[in-house]
């Protein structure tokens, strides 16, 4: 089985703002002014607002996303580009704004309303072309062979073996690989949804990518040999699978039927 090469966050990000490029010059004239153009050689400003500003970040998750934002803001920096990080409380502040105008209206405001609101609120305060909205979202994974599968990644099924006398950090390699290939079924897992709009408010991508599984597979103690799901201490520890779960979040888009949280 060939080993899919593991895309960079910025080769993707490229692709991903060059396809919109593309689609801008065949859409009618609503595109950025030119000095904004999105292309090979210019991405224009972009600016990141703090994660999960519009979506509610999963309750499930056992440890908080730190660690993604890191590794977001410290990719977005090593581009070479111009790039600013909206100040949380600023954000929310706008963000509660924006969704307070929005909410005289009979019912809760639709969130791509108000993103498209906040956008356009934000161009009043900072001078940009893009914003980058990211968002730690909750997936149900496709475990195969311990292996789950979800939004565009694979990752490896953390299998432990916890005895009577205390937990043991490996199981015999004859009985992982024996009992692996029968773990079938579906885990709970995190991923990271990004949108961009542009400055007038418009929204011009959103984009989905695994990031890590927020469960592992337990022996039972009872020596009865079966499994049993568990949650997870060592979420976000490997900085490369959250590498190459953003950078596939930029460059997997979301069918418009899917993009609506």
């Amino acid at each position: 089985m060939k080993t899919r090469r593991t895309p960079s966050f910025y080769s993707s990000l490229i692709g991903a703002l060059i396809a919109l490029f593309a689609l801008a010059c065949a859409a009618p004239r609503t595109a950025p002014p030119s000095e904004t153009r999105i292309g090979a050689t210019s991405l224009g400003r972009l600016v990141v607002a703090p994660l999960n500003l519009g979506l509610r970040a999963p309750s499930e998750l056992p440890v908080d996303g730190e660690p993604v934002w890191d590794e977001l803001v410290q990719q977005f920096q090593q581009m070479d580009r111009p790039v600013k990080v909206i100040d949380s409380n600023d954000a929310k502040h706008l963000w509660d704004e924006s969704f307070a105008e929005l909410g005289d209206s009979d019912g809760k405001p639709d969130l791509a309303v108000v993103s498209q609101r906040f956008a356009r609120g934000l161009a009043e305060h900072a001078d940009y072309d893009l914003l980058v909205m990211p968002s730690l979202v909750l997936r149900s994974a496709r475990v195969r062979g311990g292996t789950a599968y979800w939004d565009g990644v694979h990752r490896k099924l953390p299998l432990r073996s916890i005895l009577p006398t205390g937990p043991i950090d490996e199981v015999a390699l004859i009985g992982v690989r024996a009992t692996q290939w029968s773990l079938v079924g579906r885990v709970a897992a995190v991923s990271l949804h990004v949108e961009m709009l542009t400055s007038d408010g418009r929204s011009v991508y959103q984009g989905i990518g695994g990031l890590d599984v927020i469960q592992e597979a337990t022996l039972a103690a009872d020596g009865s040999g079966s499994w049993e799901l568990v949650d997870r201490k060592d979420t976000f520890v490997d900085r490369s699978s959250l590498s190459s779960g953003i950078a596939v979040a930029f460059e997997r888009r979301l069918p418009e039927i899917a993009a609506a949280w």
